[in-house]
């Protein structure tokens, strides 16, 4: 019998995990894109609630799972660095368990990831010290749109999200500054559609050609347009 079965602080740790999945499940079963903050249970946060001190915001399509696979990898994939792993692995050490929350959904993916720095930085404007690592999310400034969000959190979005989002793509040349749009509904026509956007990018076709304005081979590249 697994030792988690037969030690009651265990089973009482299992059985809070397993309420804080099924809630996120229930959550997910709504559609869309969730904003969502993970507190501490140990204190309350600056208003007083007891439910917790925030310490992470994320973002999640698929929120059970995102929930659970958390709660089993934190202690395999929880660094010596601070992380949202290392939290939470470190409540379980404590006795504790993580709670989730959601606070905002979103349509697409890109509105997702707004929501969700915009949603970490207004918890550091309020003074929390938050887990996230990405830079953008962790200063101390107002609220940003679609214009201000990194091109590299963009390039791994899949063909059918970019196009949800209305995100394009144009085909440059550095030499005679002739612009393409590309559409990306095209290619879904090809016999092996690309994945991602950044698949597009990688293409090496794009510079192995050459350019229709100045007939110049290694000239082109792939630029976003947001």
């Amino acid at each position: 019998m697994p030792r988690y079965q037969t030690d009651p602080e265990r089973r009482r740790i299992a059985a809070l995990v397993d309420e804080e999945v099924a809630r996120a499940r229930a959550a997910e079963s709504e559609g869309g894109w969730i904003t969502y903050l993970i507190r501490d249970p140990r204190f309350p946060d600056k208003l007083g609630n007891p439910a917790g001190t925030p310490i992470y915001v994320g973002q999640s399509k698929e929120f059970g799972t995102r929930v659970r696979s958390r709660f089993d990898k934190c202690e395999k994939t929880g660094t010596a660095k601070d992380s949202v792993e290392r939290r939470v692995a470190d409540l379980l050490h404590c006795g504790q368990v993580a709670r989730y929350e959601v606070l905002e959904r979103a349509p697409t993916r890109l509105s997702s990831l707004i929501s969700e720095t915009n949603w970490a930085r207004r918890c550091v404007r309020r003074g929390y010290d938050i887990a996230n690592l990405l830079p953008q999310q962790r200063l101390h400034a107002g609220s940003i749109d679609r214009r201000e969000i990194p091109a590299e959190w963009i390039w791994p979005f899949l063909l059918r999200e970019a196009i949800e989002d209305e995100i394009t793509l144009e085909l440059r040349c550095v030499r005679c500054k002739l612009l393409l749009p590309l559409d990306l509904s095209r290619f879904f026509r090809v016999a092996e559609p690309p994945k991602s956007l950044f698949e597009i990018r990688a293409n090496g076709i794009w510079r192995a050609e050459p350019c229709t304005g100045c007939d110049q081979r290694s000239s082109r590249y792939v630029a976003l347009k947001v």
